[in-house]
C-alpha cells in the first residue's frame, strides 16, 4: 500500500528528521515529569491549604459562556 505525501507533509517530515539529527526530540511528552492527573489535583486541592507544587500535562480548555468574544 503506497501513500503519496503532499509537499507540506514532505517539508514537515524533513524538518522532523533535521531536528532529530541535531539531537532534539520534537515530541518530548514522554520526558515530561507528570506528578498528578487532573482528577487527583481536583480531589487533593478542594480546600485551600499549604502551597504544593504539582505538574500536569494536557490541553488547556475553557468554557465560553458568551461565545468567542
Amino acid at each position: 500500500m503506497s501513500q503519496t505525501l503532499s509537499d507540506q507533509e514532505l517539508i514537515r517530515r524533513e524538518a522532523l528528521q533535521k531536528l532529530r539529527a541535531l539531537g532534539i526530540e520534537p515530541f518530548p511528552a514522554a520526558e515530561f515529569p507528570v506528578t498528578h492527573t487532573a482528577k487527583e489535583v481536583k480531589g487533593l486541592f478542594k480546600e485551600v491549604g499549604e502551597p504544593e507544587q504539582v505538574t500536569l500535562a494536557g490541553r488547556i480548555m475553557s468554557v465560553r459562556v458568551m461565545g468567542k468574544a
